[in-house]
């Protein structure tokens, strides 16, 4: 029997209840049975920084790229750092640099980094022509899912001192720009925090990354200026199908909700023939 109907006395009254028996219980279990988990193939990760500081209109000027990464299996954790430094004969300097750090969990499915970025000029007249930047990815992450699941993205970005060009953090997809994670006044203030989702189509081969793009270039002096920002962040990749009920579990779920609307229509019909 699909449907039974009872009478259950509850503190006095008597209440009627109802079960959808075999075909209802199954689409209920077909939308709460959870799918196979995903799993990532990992191809590679990494954590990097890259530093321009040129003054004199490039008279006077250092370039710094360091980057480790790894490859096949997550390395537990990885970290680099740089500095680029430029000096001119008449003692002014500029210092731009900064470190990333990230760590992978074995499963590849999560991790969490943050990455420091920052520059400071002592830049007298005559030494003016001055450019600073951050180039490239500070972190970036290489695998291929299962199937379609969702990447998370959960971060703070916090700038200080002299805010103005540092710009904050970008999210790349295969290289290109997806989501500026400073928000809509990022040029003068990178300072934000939320949550950014990705959807991830299974058995496609993503390459993911945080960078960023800040500059500074100006004809003027600049003396004593400073500025810098962190960002911290942590990632996850959880499965998509469980949020979607598979097509045999929705005819079920459908197939046993008309029995049941069914059976009521008919209690109804007996109650009232029983009152007349």
């Amino acid at each position: 029997m699909l449907i039974t109907l009872s009478k259950l006395p509850i503190g006095g009254v008597t209440v009627k209840t109802f079960s959808l028996g075999l075909v209802g219980a199954l689409a209920l279990a077909g939308m709460a049975a959870p799918a196979m988990a995903v799993s990532v193939v990992t191809t590679s990760g990494s954590v990097g920084v890259s530093a321009t500081a040129s003054m004199a209109d490039g008279n006077f000027a250092d370039v710094q790229t360091f980057q480790s990464n790894w490859a096949g299996a997550p390395a537990p954790s990885i970290t680099t750092s740089v500095n680029a430094v430029a000096l001119s004969t008449a003692g002014s300097n500029i210092t731009v640099g900064g470190s990333s750090y990230a760590d992978w969990d074995p499963s590849g499915l999560s991790g969490s980094g943050n990455i420091m970025l920052g520059w400071g000029f002592n830049v007298f007249a005559g030494d003016d022509g001055v450019l600073a930047a951050f180039n490239g990815d500070n972190w970036s992450y290489a695998f291929t899912p299962s199937a379609n699941s969702l990447f998370t993205l959960k971060y703070g970005i916090v700038g200080f001192d002299q805010k103005f060009g540092l710009q904050g953090f970008t999210f790349r997809v295969d290289g290109l720009n997806v989501e500026n994670l400073s928000g809509p006044n990022f040029v003068v203030d990178p300072t934000n925090a939320g949550f950014y989702a990705y959807a991830l189509t299974g058995g496609t081969s993503y390459t993911l990354s945080i960078g960023s793009s800040g500059n500074i270039s100006t004809s003027a002096t600049l003396m004593e200026y400073f500025g810098s920002q962190r960002a911290d962040f942590s990632w996850s990749i959880t499965d998509l199908s469980t949020a979607v009920p598979e097509p045999s579990s929705w005819l079920m779920m459908i197939a046993g909700f008309g029995f049941a609307g069914a059976a009521m229509r008919r209690a109804r019909k007996t109650q009232a023939a029983a009152t007349a």
